[in-house]
């Protein structure tokens, strides 16, 4: 931590004020405050005299607090887009001064983003439903522009280092306060999916859900999905650590992660976790031969443990989250049994990827829907059971944008790979670490995105893309 100096205390003293009069507009003072700290925290972590290196700081906490973070009167408004608009403005201030910002920009993949958002215009065009589309082309080029401020920001290993203590911070407070909602079985005040009319349950359900996290995410899925992106974080630096003291603290971190993606019982992260897990093995071997698998065998003595006895966390409803979880896990077991157009969980998502698919291949719509016509597709076929989105990074890019685009998206997910394996070759520690991390995050988020309902709108998967493209740019000069 770093002593704050004047000029920060002043940016501190601002955001104080802002937070404190939302809080009062709004009648709810535990988000401003959290919103506070977690900033004064972020500032401290990675001390710089300028404006611009606050407000991205104060960009990634926003993003963090996602759509809990709101303006009064305004729910669909957050603190992100404001932050996100400063930035904006701030970059291109940075460019005219400056003359250009220094940014190694890889060339194939600034191509990539090119072409994609060019045909999300252009699906204008065979979209069925245009309304749809012009909102997905807004959100898209919304969430470029943040990809764009985290790639240009990032063009020092410091500045990169500082992002990834503030992606650790944030972490640290949502698997702490996570687990509190959980023991005590107390929610933040904040609404939930299932606080909205559509989703209404039963009371019996509600005090189901309360024994499992969720934070500032919408729903334990999104929860989960963001903790499994940064479980790697912990892990690799475990491994690499130096010192005895570190590699505690860092397994520690580890297991009370893995503690809250256990707890969301979500089972698509947990069998992300599970591909993660295998890929850190292979990654140890690699660096290490047999004596490094010590530490994947750690790793997964303590899951074990963690997962065995996760309902110690549990205070209230414990036998009820047990039940649940195997339930669940029962479930997953039979899912050769799961139909098409069946009610329920799997049958919803089974038949989502049905719908999908047959909609790309068999009714020739080769192309794709449009950008945001995979729910208009889904809500034709009415088969899904009021489920409309496509859950899943792989069926939402099929659907939305077609094979042949599919297609190029793979192959650009298989280049980030390949790039941040060369530099998980390289001597340096802090590119090593890196590389390893996001190798291992890339390859969970494959399994993991099927949580969330949909990835276009969640934020964790445009820093992930903005925190890899970083990492190659930074480490490619070397």
């Amino acid at each position: 931590m770093n002593k704050l100096d004047k000029r920060s205390l002043g940016f501190l003293c601002i955001v104080f004020i802002v937070v404190l009069a939302r809080s009062f507009l709004i009648h709810n003072y535990v988000i401003g405050m959290l919103f506070f700290v977690c900033t004064a925290l972020s500032l401290s972590l990675t001390y710089s005299p300028e404006l611009y290196d606050k407000l991205y700081c104060t960009l990634l906490v926003a993003a963090a607090f996602e759509y809990t973070a709101y303006l009064p009167g305004h729910e669909q408004i957050y603190f992100f887009h404001v932050m996100l608009f400063l930035m904006i403005i701030f970059t291109a201030l940075q460019w005219i001064k400056n003359g250009g910002i220094n940014v190694n920009m890889d060339k194939k993949i600034l191509g990539f983003f090119i072409i994609w958002f060019i045909y999300i215009c252009a699906g204008y065009f065979w979209s069925k439903n245009k309304s749809f589309n012009i909102k997905y082309i807004a959100i898209y080029a919304m969430m470029f522009a943040f990809l764009a401020v985290i790639i240009v920001y990032n063009n020092t290993k410091e500045k990169f280092k500082n992002t990834i203590k503030i992606i650790g911070l944030m972490a640290a407070v949502i698997v702490v306060i996570g687990i509190i909602e959980t023991a005590i079985g107390v929610e933040l005040p904040v609404k939930h999916y299932y606080s909205y009319t559509v989703h209404k349950l039963s009371e019996m359900e509600i005090e189901l859900l309360k024994t499992r996290p969720m934070v500032f995410s919408y729903n334990p899925n999104n929860l989960a999905t963001l903790l499994s992106l940064c479980l790697p974080i912990p892990v690799f630096l475990f491994t690499f650590g130096r010192y005895g003291k570190q590699k505690i603290v860092y397994l520690l971190c580890s297991l009370l992660i893995f503690a809250a993606i256990s707890l969301t019982t979500s089972r698509v992260s947990l069998l992300s976790v599970i591909l993660m897990v295998v890929i850190f093995a292979i990654a140890m071997l690699k660096e290490y031969k047999l004596k490094g698998l010590i530490y994947p065998l750690i790793i997964v003595i303590g899951f074990g443990v963690i997962y065995k006895f996760s309902y110690v966390f549990v205070m209230r409803n414990s036998s009820m989250y047990l039940n649940q979880m195997k339930q669940k896990m029962n479930k997953l077991t039979n899912i050769e049994n799961v139909k098409v157009g069946e009610e329920g969980s799997e049958g919803e998502r089974l038949t989502v990827v049905y719908d999908v698919v047959e909609g790309v291949f068999h009714d020739k719509k080769l192309l794709g829907f449009g950008a945001g016509n995979t729910t208009q597709q889904l809500m034709d076929k009415g088969n899904t059971h009021g489920i409309y989105s496509p859950h899943g990074l792989a069926i939402e890019v099929l659907g939305d944008f077609g094979i042949f685009f599919f297609i190029l998206y793979g192959i650009y997910y298989l280049y980030l790979l390949y790039r941040l394996l060369l530099i998980s070759n390289m001597r340096d520690y802090g590119a090593k670490i890196s590389a390893y991390t996001l190798i291992t995050a890339l390859f969970g988020f494959a399994l993991s995105s099927f949580g969330p309902s949909s990835v276009t709108y969640f934020f964790p998967y445009w820093m992930m893309y903005g925190v890899t493209i970083s990492c190659i740019n930074l480490y490619s000069r070397q």
